[in-house]
């Protein structure tokens, strides 16, 4: 049973984060057009055609996408009116030009932000788009959203350093297409979409893909927050098989041989997870696909069942990237956008540490390691604005850190219990999560709690 000095301390620091919340060319031209329905009551776009309402709370989009020179996107979104709009407003490239939104064939007037800070931290060259939504009584309003962006807006090579000059990869951090202002976890879609590629061009993404010469029909039923694809004239695209599990590995020729390694650390990864966390349902281990980008900086990422990787220079850190990745698949469900993120990337960091220790890649004391040398002198977890200069040592390697003391402090059993017990219960904030902690012997709560730098009354004898 819990003591009552704890309760009450557990108390404070709920009601202190409360009253804290914070506030939180290339030359060519790529065009393209979407076709989504919305449901108001959740502001996002969903499937549906003008014949039929939406079924549920996620945008589809049917998209044309053209990858040649000085080509059109188009988006176009069949839109239920019957609920109600908050014009809260979606977020687009900064680079976007020639720029209509319309209602059914109505011209509406938008201001497009492009001045200023974005307003997500992680979709840095998105904008605001705002437009008053129209009132359209019984029938469904068409809103029309046409542009054009340069391929260095929105290509993710260009950005971060790819040695492809004929390639283009991007997602959803380039806000390539219109997502809804706010957290990026909150715009999930489906999507139907056609590409047509330069002649000799290959192409893989988060979804599946059919092939008619130089077009490609690619879709994705299942809702997601992105879409990301790699296309490029030298981009070799594997099938294979591991076991019962079809992979698919999409390379440029000098990333060859991390292609072949990659399989069998995924494996690994997903089988000591699921050997400790649990198995997880939604992800299937019959196809994963992995997309191994040129780019040897920028965000390496995981969606459902496929990994967006960046280049490592040696095998653990390849090896490392992929199990954080996988490590994902578990841990995802704080909020991103706020130092609550820790939960996500600290669990992720940890899990991965174990992962390599189990695999033989690395001892879990030589990544703490090297984490305590790359986070020295960060500020504290608590409270920590996720657009911080040094955000990633705080929230991936400090939070690593803690873990491992708690992992250490509680023991390999009750750490693995509380871990489970956290992706049971999908705590909504750190509060909660330290009130499930509180549930097993010791004050590690309190503990925790004065590490993360959430102010406690309360003396603690270890170091954090």
């Amino acid at each position: 049973m819990q003591e009552p000095v704890e309760i009450h301390v557990l108390d404070r620091i709920s009601k202190y984060i409360q009253t804290r919340a914070l506030d939180m060319k290339r030359k060519y031209l790529v065009w393209l057009s979407v076709i989504g329905l919305m449901n108001f009551s959740d502001i996002f776009l969903h499937k549906g055609h003008a014949e039929v309402a939406p079924s549920s709370s996620n945008t589809h989009f049917e998209l044309d996408i053209s990858l040649l020179h000085q080509t059109e996107i188009l988006v176009t979104a069949i839109i239920n009116p019957s609920s109600t709009y908050h014009d809260d407003g979606l977020i687009l490239n900064r680079g976007a030009t020639n720029l209509t939104v319309k209602a059914n064939d109505t011209d509406l007037k938008y201001d497009f932000l492009i001045e200023g800070e974005p307003p997500n931290p992680f979709i840095v060259r998105g904008r605001p788009l705002r437009f008053k939504w129209p009132k359209c009584g019984k029938r469904l309003c068409r809103l029309t959203i046409s542009y054009a962006i340069p391929r260095t807006e929105i290509d993710y090579g260009s950005q971060w350093g790819s040695e492809q000059t004929e390639a283009l990869e991007t997602g959803l951090y380039a806000a390539w297409i219109p997502v809804i202002e706010g957290d990026a976890d909150t715009g999930k879609f489906t999507f139907d979409a056609r590409l047509s590629l330069p002649h000799g061009w290959n192409m893989s993404g988060n979804g599946k893909l059919e092939q008619w010469g130089d077009t490609i029909h690619f879709r994705r039923m299942s809702p997601g927050i992105d879409f990301t694809f790699l296309a490029g004239e030298k981009l070799s695209v594997v099938a294979t098989e591991k076991g019962t599990t079809n992979v698919e590995i999409a390379h440029f020729e000098d990333r060859k041989s991390d292609a072949e390694r990659i399989v069998p650390i995924a494996s690994g990864a997903l089988d000591f997870l699921t050997e400790h966390l649990g198995s997880l349902s939604g992800v299937s281990d019959q196809a994963l696909k992995f997309i191994l980008s040129d780019r040897r900086s920028g965000p390496s990422y995981s969606r459902g069942n496929y990994w967006v990787l960046t280049r490592a220079d040696e095998p653990g850190a390849l090896a490392n990237l992929v199990a954080h990745e996988t490590a994902h698949f578990w841990w995802n469900h704080a909020p991103t956008s706020t130092w609550e993120d820790w939960r996500n990337e600290g669990f992720a960091t940890f899990y991965a540490w174990l992962i390599l220790d189990d695999m033989g890649f690395r001892t879990l004391e030589e990544s703490v390691s090297i984490a305590r040398k790359r986070s020295a002198e960060v500020p504290h977890i608590f409270g920590l604005p996720r657009n911080h200069p040094r955000a990633h040592n705080v929230l991936y390697d400090s939070a690593g850190i803690l873990l491992h003391g708690l992992y250490n402090r509680m023991g390999k059993v009750d750490f693995l219990k509380f871990s489970r017990d956290i992706l049971n219960q999908k705590p909504a904030k750190t509060t909660q999560l330290l009130e499930i902690l509180s549930n097993y012997p010791g004050q590690n709560q309190l503990w925790l709690a004065k590490c993360l730098g959430i102010p406690v009354q309360a003396e603690i004898l270890s170091p954090c």
